[in-house]
């Protein structure tokens, strides 16, 4: 797998420190997390499972244990939803990542963060299909050949953010991307052809990109952080 080999998930790391808000916890295969047992009710979620994707659960479950215990959290089981979403403990959002042996988690505070999504993907050409599944005209992003990935990142990073508090399953063209003000932040907003989940204007992101992976965050923060400018981070 890449991510196991000569490539650096430092980069990657250091990528979601910058590109994440103060006050999420973050946690990366590689750097942070080098073992990957599972709990007994996370073994029977992938028992059926080929061992590629038994590997990638199980690094991105202890990703996700890790992160929580930096949050004070005590080690846990995390479940999986019925739509093979991660079920976090009470008062916390997070999300987990996997791709190309890349592997990531980050959560935080409810009384931070109210939705939060992370995603990475392998920067490759994208056949001519799945790009115009993902990408409408109502997106409004120029970089070159990483836009149709940092699309697919940005709009995966969306639904996870939005999903665990919405249940809205939205389609690709949901939701229309543009950049931001700063330099790799994005904007986004509901593209009226497929139904949006609530709250995706209040949504902030971004993106950061390597020559071997992309990878988005998106979050809105919660009512009581607006006007104050944490600085804590991990």
């Amino acid at each position: 797998m890449p991510g196991d080999g000569g490539l650096n998930p430092e980069a990657f790391r250091a990528a979601l420190v910058d590109l994440l808000p103060p006050g999420v916890a973050l946690a990366v295969w590689g750097v942070d997390v080098h073992e990957e047992a599972l709990y007994p009710d996370e073994e029977k979620a992938v028992r059926n499972a080929v061992p590629s994707r038994r590997r990638e659960f199980a690094r991105g479950r202890a990703c996700a244990r890790h992160a929580l215990a930096r949050l004070g959290r005590r080690p846990g089981p995390i479940g999986v939803g019925p739509h093979r979403q991660p079920v976090w403990p009470r008062e916390i959002v997070g999300s987990v990542t996997h791709a190309g042996g890349w592997i990531a988690a980050a959560v935080a505070s409810s009384d931070e963060l109210v939705a939060l999504g992370i995603d990475v993907e392998v920067m490759q050409r994208l056949e001519t299909g799945v790009r115009d599944r993902v990408m409408q005209a109502t997106d409004r992003l120029e970089l070159g050949e990483a836009t149709p990935v940092v699309v697919v990142s940005a709009k995966e990073s969306v639904f996870k953010a939005l999903f665990p508090g919405s249940g809205v399953w939205m389609a690709y063209d949901a939701v229309s991307l543009r950049h931001g003000s700063d330099a790799g932040s994005l904007r986004v907003a509901p593209s009226g052809i497929s139904p949006a989940a609530p709250g995706v204007e209040d949504l902030r992101g971004g993106y950061r990109v390597s020559p071997e992976w992309v990878t988005t965050g998106f979050w809105r923060q919660a009512a009581s952080t607006i006007s104050r400018h944490p600085t804590k981070r991990y």
